[in-house]
Order: structure tokens, then C-alpha cells, then sequence
């Protein structure tokens, strides 16, 4: 059943490196928390501040969305399991953001070590010191519980047969470019269940981060997100690709490369 007007919206978002924000710079706003429909159409949240917020339901006609973008693709994959060697142009820059809060959690994986993954992966070097990948797997372990809470499943071991979170990012919008750096806004879907027979749940998320070129590939910068950060743009609003509200809120939809 799609979430009702006035439902209480989540503080924070399984589906985002929050452990990594407070390292990286990130600022996150959160939307609603669903049950996604039968027919696949979400409801999510809207909202321009952190915390609880209003919801609404997409429309049923469809609205094509006026931007699409075919990321390109990583040159290969490391033993992580995650895209490394984009190429040095805005889109690289965007799609390694994008590889970034990527990652499914299910069996034997666990969403702590899918998330540490992805900062070993992405994270720049200055921002990957030993006492902050310690504070970090320390954040993401007590989120791990957080999230297994939630879900009703139990707090150690591999997850039930069906469980899963699963993140993706469906849309992006960038707000600066320079020379060896870019920041954007990213908007994405994690979708949750908590066994085979469960309903699968999602929630929304916009995330302002920083990426600079280092070492021949884009690493998430705290320097560059915070400098991302200072310069106060709005975050857009949450809204999904086919809602007319995408559009207004100058969201790019993605289109898997070929």
C-alpha cells in the first residue's frame, strides 16, 4: 500500500554512505518511507531540510523526463566488486558518484561491509587516514544494526532467504565543474525486504557530495564536498523520473550505457 499524506519520514537513509558522510563532507536530505505499490508506481518524500517531511504520490501519466544521460562505464572491476577507471570528464566524475551508493546486501553480504567497500573503493586518500577508517567501520557496524532492526530480521549472521537492501541512484544533478572537480546532487532509491514473502519497502534520499580527480580516477573529496557545501545551492527536491516535479527540480534521469 503507497504511503499516505503525512506519514512520518525516516531521519536517515539506509541507502546512503552515512557513516562516510561525517567523513566526506556529504550532506544528506531525506525522504519518506513507502510500500511500494503493486503497480510500481512510488510514493516519496519532498523536502529541502533534514527530517520529517510531507509525501505525495506520483502521477499516473507519465511526464518524459527533458534529461537523460548514459553514464560511461568503468574501465574494470576492482576485488571490491566496484567500477574503477572513469574517464576524466564531468560525466566520469558523475558516474563514479553514481557507482559509489550503488550495492546490494543480501545472504552472506552485509550492508556494513557492501558500504565499507564502497568508501575503501571511492574515498579519497586524504580522507582514508587509519583513524578515520576506523571511525567509519565503527558508524557503518551500528548502522548495520539500525537497519536490521528495522527490517525485523536478526542482528547477526546472513540475512533470510529474500532479505535484502538494495541501492541504486536514479537521478543527478550537478552543481559545479572546475578543472579536477565536480560536485553534485544525487538522487537515490534503496528498496528493502525482509524475507521471501515480505512486501518490499523503499525510501528516497538526495546527497550533496564532491568528486576529485586523484591518481588517475574521481574519488569522493571531503575538501571538495565541503566546498560543494559552501556554496549554499538548494537541494533539489525529492521526485521521481515520469513525475513533472523531476523536471521542475532540474533532475538528469539515467540511462544504463550500452
Amino acid at each position: 500500500m503507497a504511503m499516505t499524506r503525512g506519514t512520518k519520514a525516516f531521519y536517515a537513509s539506509v541507502g546512503t554512505l552515512t557513516a562516510a558522510l561525517l567523513v566526506l563532507g556529504g550532506v544528506m536530505w531525506i525522504g519518506g518511507e513507502e510500500d511500494v505499490p503493486e503497480e510500481g508506481k512510488p510514493s516519496t518524500g519532498a523536502s529541502r531540510t533534514p527530517g520529517p517531511v510531507g509525501t505525495y504520490t506520483t502521477p499516473e501519466d507519465w511526464t518524459e523526463p527533458e534529461r537523460w544521460a548514459a553514464l560511461p562505464r568503468a574501465e574494470k572491476t576492482n576485488d571490491r566488486g566496484f567500477g574503477v577507471g572513469f574517464p576524466d570528464e564531468e560525466e566520469g566524475a558523475v558516474a563514479m558518484l553514481v557507482a559509489q551508493q550503488s550495492y546490494v546486501a543480501e545472504g552472506d553480504t552485509t550492508l556494513a561491509e557492501r558500504q565499507a567497500d564502497s568508501y575503501l573503493t571511492y574515498a579519497s586518500q586524504a580522507d582514508k587516514t587509519p583513524k578515520q577508517q576506523v571511525r567509519v567501520k565503527q558508524a557503518l557496524e551500528r548502522r548495520e544494526q539500525q537497519v536490521r532492526a528495522g527490517m525485523g530480521v536478526p542482528g547477526e549472521g546472513d540475512l533470510p532467504p529474500g532479505a535484502y537492501v538494495r541501492t541504486q541512484v536514479i537521478g543527478f544533478k550537478v552543481v559545479m565543474s572546475e578543472d579536477g572537480e565536480v560536485g553534485a546532487f544525487l538522487l537515490s532509491k534503496t528498496t528493502t525486504r525482509s524475507s521471501e514473502t515480505a512486501k518490499e519497502r523503499a525510501d528516497y534520499a538526495v546527497v550533496r557530495y564532491g568528486a576529485k580527480w586523484e591518481a588517475g580516477d574521481w574519488k569522493v573529496s571531503g575538501e571538495v564536498s565541503n566546498r560543494v557545501d559552501q556554496q549554499g545551492e538548494t537541494p533539489p527536491r525529492i521526485a521521481v523520473a515520469g513525475d513533472p516535479e523531476f523536471n521542475r527540480e532540474g533532475w538528469t534521469a539515467i540511462r544504463e550505457a550500452s
